[in-house]
């Protein structure tokens, strides 16, 4: 008959070491699970404020794109036109229905990929993300809305301000052309310093959660604010376009010198006094803006230079 021997060197001390090494190993497998599963849990909250931070720089992406396109139609659209006095409106017509064309092109495809929906993935980790980002959304198309305002204003009286370009009777159209393309180009730097500069704080809002710990963020230490702000700069460009838009060229050039006494070394801000100096048809104030603009990048624009006045 088989029979069981105990060891009468095995103690109680013994039993109670496997015990603790049994328990130990059980509470690490259980810990380690609860890190993997915060790892995983913050990767993915990182991942989906990546994608926020993306999204918005794609949205800024497609309007500079538009911008791109509105010089080229003009190049297209203007390039041997014959410009009299009673075909003013029906250039401008055209102008304005190309730029209708792209801008809603541009709108069509974010809605296509979704931009406006970029915060669904962190729906779950904060349910007041979806009016927190709507109140992004909103001030980004506020931004876009001024500035396709002033767009159209300033190439409405780009073709207003030819007057006399068929009295040489060789019907060249460059000047009025140019005239356009530089009012194309300089709301190009006047978007992308608007865009870049609202853009800040929502990066810097969303940053904190993509460097956040795994621990912190499954703890949902780290929130975003309720309201994104905009900086004072575009607060005050933007005020400006709208004075502008309705022909208020000494408010308008108030706020740009408010915003400039905050940063002076905006490109897109000194392009929009020159524009407005222009239209308030101030020929010296508008050559010291336009000279400011192309000093800021480097750039000397000989081929306007004789219709900046």
């Amino acid at each position: 008959m088989l029979q069981l021997i105990l060891n009468p060197e095995f103690k109680v001390s013994d039993i109670l070491t496997a015990v603790s090494i049994f328990v130990g190993i059980i509470a690490s497998l259980y810990v380690g699970s609860g890190i993997i599963q915060q790892r995983e849990y913050a990767d993915k909250i990182r991942s989906s404020a990546t994608g926020v931070v993306v999204n918005l720089e794609r949205w800024k992406e497609l309007h500079l794109h538009f911008f791109k396109e509105i010089q080229e139609g003009i190049e297209k659209e203007i390039d041997g036109v014959y410009v009299t006095e009673e075909e003013k409106d029906k250039i401008r017509n055209i102008i304005w229905a190309h730029i209708s064309e792209k801008r809603a092109e541009i709108l069509e495809r974010i809605i296509d990929e979704q931009i406006s929906h970029a915060y669904k993935d962190l729906y779950l980790y904060n349910p007041n993300i979806e009016e927190l980002f709507n109140d992004i959304i909103d001030k980004l198309k506020y931004i876009d809305l001024k500035i396709y305002q002033y767009l159209l204003s300033n190439l409405q009286n780009d073709i207003w301000a030819i007057n006399n370009i068929n009295d040489t009777n060789d019907h060249d159209t460059d000047p009025l052309k140019n005239r356009m393309v530089l009012t194309a180009n300089l709301m190009t730097y006047a978007y992308t310093d608007l865009i870049n500069e609202s853009l800040d704080p929502i990066r810097d809002e969303f940053k904190k959660m993509i460097k956040a710990t795994d621990r912190d963020l499954f703890q949902k230490k780290i929130q975003i604010k309720n309201q994104i702000i905009l900086p004072e700069v575009p607060r005050l460009t933007i005020e400006g376009l709208e004075c502008s838009i309705f022909g208020e060229y000494k408010e308008a050039n108030q706020r740009f010198a408010d915003a400039l006494d905050l940063d002076s070394n905006r490109p897109g801000l000194w392009g929009l006094i020159y524009m407005t100096q222009r239209d308030a048809k101030n020929a010296n104030e508008a050559e010291i803006a336009f000279k400011k603009f192309t000093d800021l990048i480097n750039v000397k624009y000989e081929i306007w230079e004789k219709h900046l006045k």
